[in-house]
């Protein structure tokens, strides 16, 4: 039974989760043992019955690695990793989707090309410049580029919720790492367009203005309104994955474990 109980716990990698799951496995067994000798049955009888009780060793080492990584997932360290990683993620796909958007730039021949943060406003000809069809089509172009630039959201989001599927309430590590990017994007945005402007960082009001308006815009998208909507559309986007279901399949070895 010794050596069963070790083969059970041999996938553990936490050494004292391992620990207390061999005792508990062999404390089990003997009590299941022991009332198999108090049935009548004999020694040999009492430890093939035990055995078969316990149930299907892979199954079991299959159930007592889940709830270690269950176990793992409710940690401090795992979750601020695992966080941190999610940022990274988005903050990549940002870069890529900027990168995409300089190639479009780089082909691009009008007034409002620009050396800073690339967007599809550029695109609009320039031989519409001062008539309301160039005010709507520009409008709309940005309104479209601040879309685009959220694509990295839902995915990194999505990333979360797999990461912690096991995490019995998602919705917060979830909701940290969707504000961290939030707030990662803003910070960027704003740090860059300080640089290419030369205006401070602290006087907030004059630099967003100048941000999203002007004849060499960074980010034409980049307005009060467009801080607020990505706010709750990033809370909102961590309550919906949360809403996912849990990946639960830790079942017998729970209860043996009293996890």
């Amino acid at each position: 039974m010794e050596e069963q109980a070790a083969l059970i716990a041999e996938p553990l990698h936490d050494r004292r989760y391992r620990t207390r799951v061999l005792a508990e496995l062999m404390d089990h067994m003997g009590m299941l043992y022991q009332s198999c000798l108090e049935h009548g049955m004999s020694e040999s009888e009492a430890r093939g019955e035990t055995l078969s009780q316990l149930g299907s060793i892979q199954q079991l080492r299959r159930e007592y690695r889940q709830a270690e990584l269950a176990l793992r997932s409710q940690r401090p360290r795992y979750c601020v990793s695992r966080i941190w990683l999610a940022v990274c993620l988005m903050g990549g796909l940002y870069l890529l989707v900027t990168a995409v958007f300089s190639q479009i730039m780089g082909s691009a021949a009008g007034p409002l090309a620009n050396d800073g943060l690339p967007h599809l406003g550029a695109l609009v000809p320039g031989s519409l410049y001062g008539t309301p069809a160039f005010t709507l089509q520009y409008d709309k172009m940005i309104a479209l580029t601040g879309l685009i630039y959220q694509l990295p959201f839902p995915i990194g989001a999505l990333y979360l919720r797999w990461v912690f599927r096991r995490t019995e309430r998602p919705m917060y590590p979830i909701a940290a790492g969707m504000l961290l990017a939030w707030a990662g994007e803003k910070l960027a945005i704003l740090s860059i367009s300080s640089l290419l402007y030369r205006m401070s960082l602290w006087n907030l009001p004059p630099l967003i203005q100048r941000i999203h308006t002007g004849g060499d815009t960074t980010a034409g998208f980049f307005t009060v309104s467009y801080i607020i909507w990505t706010l709750f559309s990033s809370l909102l986007l961590a309550l919906l994955v949360s809403l996912f279901p849990r990946k639960n399949r830790v079942r017998r070895s729970v209860k043996i474990c009293g996890v």
